[in-house]
This record gives structure tokens, C-alpha cells and sequence, in this order.
């Protein structure tokens, strides 16, 4: 099993333009890592999710163990 040390930073739930969509997602799911150390986790509004109908989620990437974090892009979750 693959643990993760998360340093204490900062995540924004903000896109590049500084929208924020604290309102519209607020259920984190475990991160991922890649074979490069790139963290990845997605976060959407859950099942009662009324932002797209709880259709996307946000895409959050890492390049330094999680200390901090870069919006990607909105992903339509698979049905």
C-alpha cells in the first residue's frame, strides 16, 4: 500500500481566473500519483451535487507532495 506524507499547505478551491467553487464542490477524493510524483485529485459537489447536476468535477494536480496545488481543468465524470 502506497502512503502519502502531505506537507501543511494551502489548497484553494479556485480556478486560474480566481472563481471560486467552495459553493459548488466540497467532497475531495483520495489523490493519485503518477510515475513522475504528480499528485492528482478531483473534487466534486457529491451525490447531492447541484452544480451540473453533479455531472464534473475539478481537476487539482501537485508537483510537490501536496504542499500546494494547481487547478487543471473540469472533467465530466463518467456515467
Amino acid at each position: 500500500m502506497k502512503q502519502f506524507n502531505f506537507l501543511i499547505g494551502e489548497f484553494s478551491l479556485s480556478d486560474p481566473n480566481g472563481e471560486e467553487w467552495q459553493d459548488c464542490y466540497d467532497y475531495f477524493y483520495l489523490p493519485t500519483q503518477d510515475e513522475n510524483g504528480i499528485l492528482t485529485v478531483l473534487v466534486s459537489g457529491g451525490y447531492e451535487g447541484g452544480y451540473n447536476q453533479g455531472k464534473t468535477r475539478a481537476k487539482y494536480i501537485s508537483s510537490d507532495n501536496g504542499y500546494t496545488w494547481q487547478f487543471v481543468e473540469e472533467v465530466w465524470k463518467e456515467v
